[in-house]
């Protein structure tokens, strides 16, 4: 997790303060560095977290060496090694950050890098000879990115909202986005809407090119999940298990690579007792995994944690219990709100923050977690009945009377 904050067009005195400002209040995202670039119509600048190359080699904002690129980003590029194989190996590197293929892949192919990308990310590189700023997101938004034009006519961009709201500024809401949620509990559904009514969020799968000079922008949709046809579905037999399995593997294995502790949190669900095991498989050396539970509330999962410790041993995962009744939500509400920014449903964020709180403790820097896959393996009892019903529309009654 880093932070970044960028501006194009509008006052150039405004436009470095925004991106001061900007690099303040997104300290806490990249506490191992700070960098602003400012040139004509665009400033782009950086806190960073160091992940990869831990040197001066992989800090932001990165230009290339005719210094016509320059580029500021928050993320990580799983396959950049890869990628610099496949596609720049006459390049020589400075350094081995996956900014820096990201940086050059673009320079190589422009927006078509996109298709070939594997990880999280959203960027933004400025191109001095063209003007033009190149704008993106991930396929599935995991990397936050927010928009706002200000008075002055700059197009300004965020990690987090809180940049885009000036000091003593009393923003406007978005009355459906608050009416929906107070009255249905409703929320994040609203496209590209946020709860306040001049912000944006950048949309995910999506990229825009944006010249200097622009009173707007455009984003182009560069993917969307794809509809599997009723035709080209295939029974989970054993064959399509052990596939299941070896992609779970390689997508789980693709994400250690880092210069710094890796850890993992694990709520003792499907998708993060998935995750926690493949690393297992995967991990030569003990893995520090942390966890939030209630003691004997319905919310209790510590069987299934024990479970999981019990298969892959003390060798492979080296546990961390926190006792959530142990702990006050209203001693921290406040500074979660603040965090998140916007109004949120689900509780287990606070858990979350407590767990990634404990890793900080423990000298670990990454998380690798199951964070929305237990939908995908059908991880909750709601979908039980969901399920059977299915089987019994189809004609599986040997299925249905065996679950």
């Amino acid at each position: 997790m880093c932070g970044i904050a960028f501006a194009l067009g509008g006052e150039t005195t405004k436009a470095l303060l925004f991106a001061e400002r900007a690099n303040r209040l997104l300290a806490h995202r990249g506490p191992d560095g700070e960098g602003i670039f400012q040139e004509k119509q665009v400033v782009l600048s950086h806190r960073r977290l160091a992940i990869l190359d831990l040197s001066e080699a992989g800090a932001q904002p990165m230009q290339t060496e005719d210094n016509r690129y320059v580029i500021v980003h928050n993320g990580e590029i799983y396959n950049h090694l890869k990628l610099r194989n496949d596609f720049l190996p006459h390049v020589t590197f400075r350094g081995l950050s996956d900014t820096e293929t990201l940086l050059l892949l673009y320079v190589h192919l422009g927006e078509k890098m996109l298709q070939h990308l594997v990880g999280m990310w959203a960027f933004a590189i400025w191109d001095s000879k063209e003007e033009t700023l190149f704008v993106c997101r991930d396929r599935y938004g995991q990397k936050p990115l927010y928009h706002r034009r200000s008075p002055d006519g700059a197009l300004l961009f965020s990690s987090e909202i809180k940049p885009l709201i000036e000091d003593q500024e009393h923003p406007l809401m978005n009355e459906t986005a608050v009416v929906e949620y107070l009255a249905l509990g409703n929320y994040g559904h609203l496209d590209n809407q946020t709860f306040f009514k001049e912000i944006n969020s950048f949309r995910q799968g999506h990229y825009a090119k944006i010249k200097a000079g622009d009173g707007s922008f455009k984003e182009e949709q560069y993917w969307r999940l794809p509809k599997i046809k009723e035709k080209d579905k295939r029974p989970f037999d054993q064959e399509l298990r052990s596939q299941l399995e070896s992609i779970i593997e390689e997508a789980v294995s693709s994400q250690l690579l880092s210069d710094v502790k890796i850890g993992a949190t694990l709520s003792g669900g499907l998708d993060s007792s998935i995750v926690v095991g493949a690393m297992a498989k995967t991990k030569t050396t003990s893995t520090p995994v942390f966890t939030a539970q209630s003691a004997n509330s319905k919310w209790d999962e510590s069987q299934y944690v024990k479970a999981v410790e019990e298969k892959w041993s003390t060798d492979k995962i080296d546990l961390h219990w926190k006792e959530l009744n142990q702990t006050s939500i209203a001693d921290h509400l406040v500074h979660y709100i603040t965090v998140q920014e916007e109004p949120f449903g689900d509780p287990s964020i606070m858990a979350h923050g407590f767990l990634i709180a404990m890793a900080k403790e423990n000298g670990v820097k990454v998380i690798v977690g199951g964070q929305g896959a237990d939908e995908v393996f059908f991880g909750y009892e709601s979908m039980i009945a969901s399920l059977l019903s299915r089987g019994i529309r189809k004609g599986h009654w040997s299925w249905v009377k065996e679950n």
